[in-house]
């Protein structure tokens, strides 16, 4: 490649890059920014409201403003409740499969949960081979081999040629 054909490619690049950057500016690629002063301004009504001095700034001078001063523990925590979005978890009944481990667990005497995420912690944290065995007899298979162990001799095929893993 030539000099003036490398150096062509080089300014055709930062020209597109110029203009992707300015494309973003012209569309407006910040709006989180919008969102989280708007919950500021909500804060620092609902601060007013509660009796604390807030001034009337908006944008980076109130967070700058809300960052130095000190605020009154009970009506921040009140505000912070009042103004947060409400959290969303989401969660799906549990499966069959969760369910079924699940009962099976309870009826060998242990007090498995039926959430999900919490049974997949209770049996990460059994360490008892009475529990080991109840998990392992309820069709979970014992954790994977901690690492440097040696592993299991792959099972033959039958026809002798190669092993089945």
């Amino acid at each position: 490649m030539s000099r003036f054909t490398m150096v062509l490619a080089a300014a055709v690049a930062t020209a597109m890059l110029v203009i992707a950057v300015s494309t973003l500016d012209a569309v407006g690629a910040d709006p989180p920014k919008k969102v989280a002063d708007d919950l500021t301004g909500q804060l620092a009504s609902c601060l007013r409201d509660r009796g604390v001095a807030v001034p009337a700034l908006t944008g980076d001078a109130l967070d700058r403003w809300l960052q130095t001063h000190r605020i009154p523990e009970a009506e921040g925590r009140a505000c912070k409740m009042a103004v947060a979005p409400p959290e969303t978890e989401v969660r799906e009944a549990p499966s069959a499969d969760v369910t079924k481990l699940s009962e099976c667990l309870r009826a060998q005497g242990f007090d498995a949960p039926t959430d999900p995420l919490a049974l997949k912690q209770w049996i990460g944290g059994q360490r008892s081979p009475a529990a080991l065995r109840a998990i392992k007899r309820c069709g979970v298979d014992a954790a994977p081999a901690p690492c440097g162990a040696a592993k299991p001799a792959p099972k033959p095929t039958g026809d002798g040629d190669r092993p089945v893993t």
